[in-house]
């Protein structure tokens, strides 16, 4: 399941070729906002086949699911359980309350499902999904530089080591689309990758010192805006060492013949 779209068709392709590997075969999903389809239409026009839509589940879908996973639950643990002790208890029940058992049943089905009902109400749905729609659609109040400023802070509260990604503005290659990269392939909060400096044809980004060896390797090979990054760690420059001598030694004055 694919939460969030790559910005980088190849990324995608990399992405889902997990799902059917070794022979095996698999269902990808991807989820997609309106404003994201024209990624949408780069991946598929690089897959060269289209990518169906799937109607969202109605409200009879989702309580018809629950139920059907309320009796896979409820078979499982008769196939599973030992029940004499509950057994009894539900024969007790039955004759010192004078309770039939299929009222038992009911009433134990009410308190199994309090916390997730059965019932799907369609205004409910409605309102979940027009909230979400909303928060995907609103802008952020806080403008680009303080919210890429409040990053950089809390990334530099911990030490970082620089790499450099052979792309730059020659590429048209943005912040957001290096952040959204390396957070989505390599499985890091996108806050905690620090400054970036945009140049021509290369890039400079903060990432947490400790990159694991297979993190590097992925991410050397992964594609934005049709080029490769070849990560590449930027090594610091050495302090020249101290030294107590002086730089220069006196000049002697030459001794005069006698």
């Amino acid at each position: 399941v694919n939460f969030d779209i790559p910005n980088d068709p190849q990324s995608y392709v990399h992405r889902i070729g997990r799902t059917g590997r070794a022979g095996r075969k698999g269902k990808a999903l991807l989820f997609v906002q309106p404003r994201e389809r024209g990624l949408l239409k780069a991946i598929e026009r690089t897959t060269r086949q289209p990518i169906p839509a799937i109607d969202l589940p109605s409200a009879e879908d989702l309580s018809e699911h629950r139920i059907e996973r309320f009796v896979g639950r409820i078979r499982e643990t008769l196939d599973g359980q030992d029940l004499d002790y509950y057994y009894g208890v539900v024969s007790r029940l039955e004759q010192q309350q004078e309770i039939s058992p299929l009222d038992i049943a009911a009433a134990l089905t009410y308190l199994a499902q309090t916390s997730r009902p059965f019932i799907v109400e369609a205004e409910e749905l409605a309102a979940t999904k027009d909230k979400k729609r909303r928060q995907s659609e609103r802008p952020d109040s806080k403008p680009a530089t303080q919210r890429r400023k409040r990053a950089e802070n809390e990334a530099t509260s911990y030490p970082v080591e620089s790499y450099r990604l052979e792309v730059g503005t020659e590429h048209e290659v943005t912040p957001r689309e290096i952040v959204g990269a390396i957070a989505n392939e390599a499985g890091l909060d996108g806050q905690l990758i620090g400054r970036i400096d945009i140049n021509s044809d290369y890039s400079i980004v903060e990432l947490p010192v400790g990159m694991p060896k297979e993190i590097y390797q992925h991410l050397r090979r992964v594609i934005i805006r049709g080029q490769r990054l070849n990560l590449s760690r930027v090594e610091s420059p050495k302090k020249p060492k101290s030294s107590n001598k002086p730089q220069h030694s006196p000049k002697r004055k030459p001794k005069r013949k006698k």
